[in-house]
């Protein structure tokens, strides 16, 4: 009887929370907002509105491609290249697993012709979660099983900034806004949250402790894992090609780089779905970050310019066909 009325008890009290959770979504950090918008996107929504009358193309990646790569301006850029595309963001915050991401929008008929990654897969095998592969992340597990686990601290942080934004309904009106915008902005978000210097730039002689300006970050990739079988199967039975494009860094951040890493070169070569376009990583003064990791507006605007640029040129490379979509 007792752990009868122990276990009501607790149904009952899930269901406030989840309530609640479900009802005021707007109390949660923005990044994980748009996180769930993303992934809510990738299961059942259509993130390319033409079909295929216009080359298909979506970014991968983390923050960075999240807050530097503008559709609007990456279509533009095209365009004047005479290349008609549509275009989509799907940068999520502090996450890089797009493979499974990527084979869900395959088997849904979402998916891009042209996939932009930031990064190559995991060097261990990604397996879709199935009676078979369960999930090994503990955090996702416990997530799933009670969504509202971090509601408690999410409601201390809002009542904090809610204080300094015009009060708890100005402030909640303004993060529904902000989503909203991500939403018209296809995938796109200024991160301005972690923006803390006037007119969201940082000092020219800025400095950080982690920065290794003698030290490059090189991209490698594995080619013998099940994930990568996996991954290139699929690829080419729906003829979907992904090109390793450059990130970016601040200027003494990194140290530069070659045109091309001829290292990936060699790995790649041979492939019929994965190649690369352009360097590892562009650098980009101070001035166009927001904070230590993230560009600003006008920096991403640049960095998605450049970006369109290199990927006219490799498409013109690459045997675009005259009806702009197919390889």
């Amino acid at each position: 009887m007792a752990a009868g009325g122990f276990l009501l008890g607790f149904v009952l009290l899930w269901c406030c929370f989840y309530l609640f959770y479900k009802g005021f979504p707007y109390v949660r950090p923005g990044a994980d907002q748009v996180t769930e918008f993303k992934l809510r996107l990738v299961r059942e929504g259509h993130p390319f509105s033409s079909g295929h009358k216009r080359l298909r193309m979506m970014a991968f990646g983390d923050s960075k491609t999240l807050a530097g790569f503008v559709p609007d301006v990456f279509e533009r850029t095209m365009a004047l290249e005479g290349i008609a595309v549509e275009s989509y963001n799907l940068g999520l915050p502090g996450d890089v697993k797009y493979v499974s991401r990527l084979e869900t929008l395959i088997a849904r008929g979402e998916a891009p012709d042209v996939a932009l990654l930031s990064f190559a897969w995991p060097d261990t095998d990604e397996a879709k979660p199935d009676a078979f592969h369960f999930i090994a992340d503990d955090d996702v597990v416990m997530t799933r099983i009670f969504p509202f686990r971090r509601l408690p601290r999410d409601l201390f942080v809002f009542a904090g900034l809610a204080r300094a934004r015009g009060g708890a309904l100005a402030f909640y009106r303004e993060a529904e806004s902000i989503l909203r915008q991500v939403e018209t902005d296809r995938g796109y978000y200024f991160i301005s949250g972690q923006s803390h210097y006037p007119g969201d730039r940082l000092p020219d002689d800025y400095k950080d402790a982690d920065d290794t300006p003698a030290l490059a970050e090189v991209r490698h990739a594995a080619t013998n894992t099940e994930t990568f079988r996996r991954l290139s199967r699929e690829l080419a039975d729906h003829h979907i090609r992904c090109v390793f494009t450059p990130r970016y860094f601040r200027e003494g951040q990194r140290a530069p780089v070659p045109d091309s890493n001829t290292a990936l070169a060699a790995t790649l070569k041979g492939s019929a779905t994965f190649t690369q376009a352009g360097p590892d990583y562009y650098l980009y003064p101070n001035r166009y970050f927001s904070d230590t990791a993230h560009l600003n507006r006008e920096g991403a605007a640049i960095y998605t310019r450049q970006l369109g640029e290199l990927m006219a040129g490799w498409l013109r490379e690459n045997g675009k066909q005259s009806d702009g979509h197919a390889f």
